[in-house]
């Protein structure tokens, strides 16, 4: 049983072996028929041109892959199109299906520069190394911008924005480079006087003043000094004191207006310098720098709108707020003599008037005096915080002078007031009693003079009149000086000598007579400008010819001069309605000397006389005739005298015929050939310049 359980058992696994092993031939062959196919491969090339790249440069992949490319544009470019692909937009996706090539394509971005302008001015555009102009350029190209001003103006500044802030710049002509849309502004400014003329309050100089900072490799000097300037601002103000602040000081003191171009920088009576080619507009100032034994540099400046002089520490009006100083300047004077008004006599000194003056501890200004008015040779000084008034006037210094002192820190101060009489000697003992005939002016015309007084001291004519003539109903002005004659009293010499009496109370005592005068004609006599002058309407009945004889006298002394005047009748016009007249009137050229003198840098001080009498003070007017000489006698040291057809400084439209031009001590001579407004002027102080009428 067992034998035959087993065998069948053999023969079933036997069975069972061999159906897998025909199920396993079964299902192999059946792979063998039906097994799947390998995926098709392609090759996608992705790049960029020119101002840009992609997110990816491709590779190979399966067919019907999508891949993803993103272009990106560098800066000042911008994505235009792809190439090798119809698709659209900066980003895609490819399918791919072939072997391809896709290149992204950029192209320059283009900007556009608006230019405004602000005042009067054009701005030319241009791109470097090329010429032409327009208004939209491309990413990268530099553009250069030309500022051209018209008539009156001058380019000041850009403006723009760089990097989202804005900026200026003060080049001209201006490089920008294209790498956005750009707005610039350019702004040109009017030229300003430094005096508004129409309102000589008006000065436009007054301000804080930056210096600009020199670009590296610019010509920074006119001199080898100038690197020792270091000037970074300047300070003017409406009280004329000025503030000058380098790098390693600060220098303070008074400035004056000199010409439309030039400033003069004083301390106290001395100049340290002056800004000369000026050039102002509202916020721009140019000026060469002179400050002497320091530098001479050319410099521009702006205007800093933030300055406020109500507020400035160191302005002298603003002591008291100061932050240099802990407590406000304070300056006393004490007059320590009891003189200032004297009498003294010719060729005596005047008794020192003394002043003490007592500074601060805190104040850190120059002091300085001056005065005004003094008699010639009498002095004014300080030494050792003392004012001492001083010296002997001179011979033509005879009369009344009402001086004042002044005390200067950054504006002058009068601190004492007085009056000194300059009184001439007179000596009544006759040495001559003959007398003589001077004839002066040919046949028809004689002087004679008797008697003289001390020291040869005489009357004498300044000028005569000469032979005339005048129409009936012709009338002669008091002013109009047809017919008159000057008288003086001096020595022999033909100038005032010490002796010589010349103020007006003497020349109130002379007695002036005028005989044989035509009817309606008048003589008369002027003591204030030493004239005896004829005037009036000639008569009908004065027709004829006229011996004129005119007599002054002065105590023992008479002189004498005969002219004769002619008055001829009316002529009638063709319509006989009317009349017109015809004279041959004439006068005589006189010579007038001044003396100039000088005490500060504000006036010159004059003496002595014109056509219209006295000449004397500060800056006075002269008035003189064509053919009169005028002699100024100068005597001003660091005052260059000159006469000029415009009052300014410097030494240009200088008066043709003039000798003596410039003279600080000496004689300035001139004898007009032409009627019109001239002027006498200091060379480097504005203010120190007077008008000259000749009639």
């Amino acid at each position: 049983m067992a034998i035959y359980l087993k065998t069948n058992l053999d023969k079933l696994n036997k069975g069972l072996l061999l159906i897998g092993i025909c199920l396993l031939a079964y299902n192999c062959n059946k792979a063998d028929d039906n097994s799947p196919k390998i995926p098709q491969k392609y090759t996608l090339s992705v790049s960029a041109s020119e101002g840009g790249n992609v997110s990816t440069t491709g590779g190979v992949f399966n067919e019907n892959t999508s891949v993803s490319i993103t272009a990106s544009p560098a800066q000042g470019y911008e994505f235009s199109s792809w190439t090798g692909t119809s698709l659209t937009g900066n980003s895609i996706n490819v399918k791919v299906i072939s072997n391809q090539t896709i290149i992204a394509n950029f192209v320059r971005s283009k900007y556009t520069l608006t230019v405004d302008t602000v005042g009067s001015g054009q701005v030319a555009q241009q791109v470097v190394n090329s010429a032409r102009e327009t208004t939209e350029y491309e990413s990268g190209n530099t553009i250069r911008l030309t500022a051209s001003p018209q008539s009156d103006f001058l380019f000041y500044d850009w403006e723009y924005l760089h990097n989202n802030l804005s900026e200026n710049s003060y080049e001209n002509p201006l490089e920008l480079i294209m790498d956005q849309s750009k707005t610039v502004t350019a702004t040109f400014e009017e030229k300003l006087p430094l005096i508004n003329p129409e309102n000589t309050d008006k000065n436009n100089t007054i301000g804080k003043w930056k210096i600009r900072k020199k670009r590296p490799g610019s010509q920074s000097s006119t001199s080898a000094r100038a690197v020792e300037c270091q000037v970074n601002e300047i300070i003017l103000r409406t009280d004329n004191s000025f503030t000058i602040i380098t790098e390693t000081s600060t220098i303070t003191g008074q400035y004056s207006i000199d010409s439309e171009t030039s400033i003069s920088l004083n301390q106290g009576e001395t100049n340290i310098g002056r800004l000369t080619d000026i050039i102002l507009t509202q916020n721009y100032f140019s000026f060469n720098i002179e400050l002497t034994g320091v530098c001479d540099e050319k410099l521009e400046a702006d205007r800093d709108p933030t300055y406020d002089e109500a507020t400035d520490p160191i302005a002298p009006s603003n002591t008291e707020s100061s932050t240099i100083a802990s407590s406000p300047c304070t300056i006393e004077t004490e007059l320590t003599s009891d003189n200032i008004n004297q009498t003294v006599s010719v060729g005596d000194s005047i008794q020192d008037i003394l002043i003490d003056v007592t500074v601060g501890s805190t104040c850190t200004e120059t002091l300085s005096v001056s005065s005004s008015n003094l008699p010639e040779g009498v002095l004014v000084s300080l030494d050792n915080n003392q004012i001492k008034i001083s010296g002997t006037p001179s011979s033509n210094s005879v009369g009344t002078f009402d001086y004042d002192i002044m005390l200067s820190v950054a504006s002058p101060t009068i601190i004492v007031s007085g009056q000194i009489i300059v009184e001439q000697i007179v000596s009544q003992t006759n040495q001559n009693d003959g007398g003589g005939v001077n004839n002066t002016s040919g046949t028809n015309t004689s002087t004679t003079t008797s008697g003289t007084t001390a020291r040869n001291c005489q009357l004498e004519f300044t000028f005569t009149a000469t032979d005339g003539g005048m129409t009936v109903g012709e009338t002669i002005s008091i002013d109009a000086r047809y017919f008159s004659t000057g008288v003086r009293y001096t020595d022999n010499s033909g100038s005032d000598s010490e002796n010589c009496l010349t103020n007006l109370d003497f020349f109130n005592d002379v007695q002036v007579d005028v005989k044989g005068l035509p009817s309606g004609v008048f003589g008369d006599w002027d003591p204030t400008t030493q004239t005896i002058v004829v005037f009036g309407t000639a008569e009908s009945s004065s027709l004829g010819t006229h011996d004129i004889e005119m007599i002054a006298t002065y105590g023992s002394q008479s002189i004498s001069h005969r002219f004769k005047l002619t008055v001829e009748a009316t002529t009638s016009t063709n319509t006989g309605t009317t009349t017109s007249t015809t004279s041959s009137n004439t006068f005589s050229a006189e010579t007038y000397t001044i003396s100039v003198t000088a005490s500060s840098v504000s006036d010159y001080n004059l003496s002595g006389f014109d056509r219209n009498g006295t000449v004397s003070g500060a800056d006075p007017s002269v008035t003189v005739r064509v053919g009169d000489t005028l002699n100024f006698a100068v005597n001003a040291t660091q005052h260059p005298f000159y006469l000029k057809t415009v009052q300014e400084t410097g030494t240009d439209n200088l008066i043709s015929g003039a000798t003596g031009n410039g003279a600080t001590i000496g004689t300035v001579s001139w004898i007009p050939n032409a009627a019109g407004t001239y002027y006498y002027q200091c060379s480097i102080h504005n203010a120190m310049y007077g008008t000259i009428t000749v009639n």
